[in-house]
């Protein structure tokens, strides 16, 4: 039996596009108004993905919940992946066999990727623990080498703390969500995304030459991880690229980030509540009505996301952890000129 998975994705604009516009946009130009009133916050808020039937696993139901993988992945939080594949693990080591999804130390791997570039240090001992516990001897040697080497990537790019203040809104805007389009990319090790994204850098107008040269940076330095071996054998990014496959559209990548910039314009330029309530039920795909913007962040800033006092998972405000920007609890508003991004 097939079962839903009901994932409340809220976020900033940038986490949002942890798994890709293109994988998860519909670009359409904004649908007039229609007078209705904006659909339920418990519906605009929710992503539905749904498990394929062959990687529904309910004897696994009881050790771990798997529904937190692809909200972790969106958000690139070591920590949840972290939490799963811990979870994976003792599933496994009851069970005696791997969950349908994917291992516990492909999950593992996967956490200790993300945490190795974000240098979440704690995160990593926690992999290196369980790799030792659950026997993962290559995986353990991996993260103790990544411990050594844990963020130096994000130290060598200034433009991963570049300040709202050295831009406008829309331009730090689109920037984020670029960034984490590439790492997205980076992380599936989808080639063929970064290609897009390297063929189409140039023809937007919403990135400061700046912001342009570092994700074009970003994109080289993935293109090379994506060109070594390593993650074409891991379940748990296999399961990824399938769920990012049934939302998938066809749409020109130009199309599809003219289409965010456009909805981005809506929450910057401060129109707050519900503006636009964008894409109705958000079902794999963000905002279909008026790019990727209006409603979202805009008439639900704040409070929404359980884990940090406001609507991103890490914190208030439009990124929250990558520090105050659109929305927030300003009711779409710019907001948060002080905040930086870091992916």
């Amino acid at each position: 039996m097939k079962r839903t998975y009901k994932l409340a994705i809220a976020g900033g604009l940038v986490a949002l596009l942890a798994i890709s516009p293109f994988a998860l946009l519909d670009a359409q130009e904004p649908a007039a108004p229609t007078g209705e009133p904006p659909v339920a916050q418990e519906e605009m808020m929710e992503d539905i993905f749904v498990l394929p039937e062959e990687l529904d696993d309910p004897a696994f139901a009881q050790y771990v919940d798997i529904s937190l993988l692809p909200e972790a992945f969106v958000t690139k939080n070591a920590t949840v992946l972290t939490d799963v594949g811990l979870q994976l693990g003792y599933g496994e080591s009851i069970l005696l066999r791997p969950h349908k999804a994917g291992s516990a130390k492909d999950t593992l791997a996967l956490a200790a990727n993300i945490a190795s570039k974000s240098g979440d240090v704690k995160t990593l001992e926690r992999i290196e623990a369980a790799a030792k516990k659950y026997g993962y001897a290559d995986l353990g040697q991996q993260v103790a080498a990544a411990k050594l080497t844990a963020g130096e990537s994000r130290a060598e790019e200034p433009g991963l703390s570049m300040s709202v203040a050295d831009s406008s809104p829309d331009e730090f805007a689109m920037y984020g969500i670029l960034m984490n389009e590439v790492e997205s990319a980076r992380l599936l090790h989808d080639s063929e995304r970064l290609e897009k994204i390297s063929k189409e850098i140039d023809k937007f107008t919403g990135l400061s030459e700046k912001q342009r040269k570092y994700v074009k940076q970003h994109i080289s330095t993935a293109q090379g991880a994506v060109a070594e071996p390593g993650a074409e054998g891991n379940s748990i990014v296999s399961t990824l690229r399938s769920l990012e496959g049934q939302s998938r559209g066809h749409n020109d990548a130009a199309d599809i980030l003219n289409a965010i910039f456009k909805g981005v314009g809506n929450v910057v330029h401060g129109q707050s509540h519900h503006s636009g309530y964008g894409g109705g039920h958000y079902h794999n795909h963000y905002n279909s009505h008026g790019g990727y913007g209006g409603g979202y962040g805009g008439g639900y800033g704040g409070g929404y996301r359980p884990y940090g006092g406001g609507y991103r998972p890490y914190g208030g405000g439009y990124g929250g952890g990558y520090g105050g920007g659109y929305g927030g609890g300003h009711g779409g508003h710019y907001h948060g000129g002080h905040g930086h991004y870091h992916p």
